[in-house]
């Protein structure tokens, strides 16, 4: 999931995006990786990431709430590798907020600039509800994949 198409590409700061309600399991990167604008990663489970499971450049930010984190072989959810900090984009902001983090999972926040702060919304509409990371890897084993007609408004509800 590449959001935002290239480095240079200054039209994407103005993108919004949220990643919301996603069951990431056995996938190697970019779930998302971000550049340029503001995406909200919130209520997805990531499991047996290879590489990374978030990752951002170019004045990208990234807010992650309430998202759960299962490593398989990696445990580092964000680009992260000690050592290499003076060959890395400092431009991105990654903050994590509410993450369950488990079995050794560790999440490497870029606040170089302060904190991620979210671009004010043009509309006040009703956006679906965060739910507890303790119910979260259940409901998305329901509400994952196809669903018929009748499950979509269970699962949008649930919460």
């Amino acid at each position: 999931m590449l959001l935002g198409k290239d480095d240079s590409d200054t039209i994407d700061k103005q993108m919004r995006v949220t990643v919301y309600r996603n069951w990431f399991k056995d996938t190697d990167q970019r779930n998302p990786h971000c550049r340029w604008g503001y995406c909200h990663v919130v209520n997805n489970l990531y499991e047996n990431w290879g590489s990374y499971a978030i990752g951002a450049r170019v004045h990208a930010q990234i807010y992650s709430e309430k998202n759960v984190f299962v490593p398989g072989k990696d445990s580092e959810v964000t680009e992260w590798y000690p050592g290499y900090e003076h060959k890395w984009d400092t431009t991105p902001k990654i903050q994590s907020n509410g993450d369950l983090l488990l079995y050794g999972a560790t999440f490497h926040q870029f606040l170089y600039n302060g904190p991620v702060v979210a671009p004010p919304y043009k509309s006040h509409r009703q956006y679906p509800p965060v739910i507890s990371t303790g119910k979260l890897p259940r409901l998305l084993g329901y509400c994952s994949g196809v669903l018929l007609k009748e499950s979509v408004r269970s699962c949008l509800l649930r919460g």
